[in-house]
């Protein structure tokens, strides 16, 4: 047998796989500011209301100097806060007249920009969800031209026969493509279990919390202001750990995780707690052509279920939607509250959805990213054990 040169320290073999996909780090500070003003504005909206009380306590006799200043000085304050359609600038603070209607008015330019910064976090999230599968489709891309060129090689050689099994290539920096201290070029399985579970179970269990909510506020008493119901009801949503106990436990390979923020909500990628490190680099005897292909087409599935994963994320993302339309239904109906404590029954309620809408974003793009970002040095990989076999 003719005696074969040790290939693992040839430059050309040396593999560094690369992250070809963007992380897009300012998304979570986008969202993070939107969710900022969505609880700013909350406060603004208790503030605004407070003030038109004491518009409405003070009656025909008018407010007295002391509270005519803290209305000077407070809402003047608030006016940074404030979408320009909702501007105090109306309301004539050092003046006689200071009326019930122009903080009703300026409630509803907060209570519409409200809305809208919900609706903006939706749209957002279908955004991201867009450019990260334009990502997606590119890994795929690229493992289906790689397969036909395997296909191109295989009509003019026996390309398909076992090959001595000496030649090598190494991998450095490979801990993309480690899960737990295995190397995992060819074994998909923790991936195919993850995208399961979020093309499945998990948008399943997210749109039943979701119309669980709808019915909650459609059900709710307005003029009651009895909040006690509601928030016994509140308690329950999301919160079922059972539904999530297996799938924390898979360990992706980068040693990534699924980990979840509120108990069954908020989806999110950590690092594997206790999970063996990969080494610092990694050879491995070159496969024969028709291993190489398996692990392409593996390849391919695993890009096309992350693209059905962003389709049940949609869908998510549009009955978050009409849970955002039936908080402002809702929050239309102040009118009808006479008395204070109701109103601050209804604010309860506002707070609560507003915090279950952003628990409920479904939030599968640090995740769909990370399997890309597998995909892509599975492509490598395959490609470097292509160019050895030439």
């Amino acid at each position: 047998m003719n005696e074969q040169p040790d290939t693992r320290q040839d430059p050309s073999n040396l593999l560094k796989l690369i992250d070809d996909v963007d992380s897009h780090d300012n998304d979570a500070n986008l969202i993070e500011d939107n969710v900022l003003e969505l609880k700013e504005l909350m406060g603004v909206r208790t503030a605004l209301e407070g003030f038109r009380d004491q518009v409405k306590a003070a009656g025909v006799d008018g407010l007295d100097p002391v509270a005519k200043e803290l209305m000077r000085v407070n809402p003047a304050m608030l006016k940074q806060n404030l979408p320009a359609n909702a501007s105090l600038e109306s309301i004539d603070i050092g003046g006689e007249e200071i009326t019930f209607e122009d903080f009703s008015s300026a409630l509803k330019g907060v209570g519409d920009r409200i809305s809208a910064v919900i609706q903006k976090l939706i749209d957002m999230a279908k955004q991201f969800a867009s450019r990260i599968m334009s990502g997606v489709e590119t890994v795929k891309t690229q493992s289906e031209q790689l397969l036909d060129q395997l296909r191109n090689r295989g009509k003019s050689k026996a390309s398909m026969e076992l090959h001595d099994g000496e030649r090598e290539i190494t991998i450095d920096s490979p801990g993309i493509l480690f899960a737990d201290g295995k190397f995992c070029l060819d074994e998909c399985r923790s991936e195919q279990e993850v995208i399961k579970f979020f093309l499945q179970q998990w948008p399943k269990y997210a749109n039943d919390q979701i119309n669980r909510a709808k019915k909650m506020i459609s059900e709710y008493d307005v003029e009651s202001g009895n909040s006690d119901n509601f928030n016994s009801n509140a308690g329950f949503i999301g919160n079922h750990e059972s539904l999530v106990g297996n799938i924390k436990t898979v360990v992706l390979p980068g040693n990534k995780q699924i980990g979840f923020k509120y108990v069954a909500l908020g989806p999110e990628l950590v690092d594997a707690e206790g999970a063996a490190e990969a080494p610092g680099s990694h050879s491995f005897a070159v496969r024969t052509e028709a291993e190489i292909q398996g692990t392409l087409r593996k390849n391919i599935a695993t890009m096309d279920a992350m693209g059905k994963m962003f389709k049940e994320e949609a869908d998510v993302l549009q009955n978050m939607t009409t849970l955002s339309q039936a908080l402002m239904g809702l929050e239309n109906r102040r009118g009808e509250t006479v008395w204070k404590s109701a109103r601050e029954g209804l604010d309860e309620i506002s707070n609560v959805m507003m915090d279950l809408i952003t628990r409920l974003k479904p939030n599968y793009d640090p995740i769909v990213r990370h399997l890309a970002r597998v995909g892509t040095a599975r492509n490598a990989a395959c490609r470097k054990e292509m160019a050895a076999l030439a």
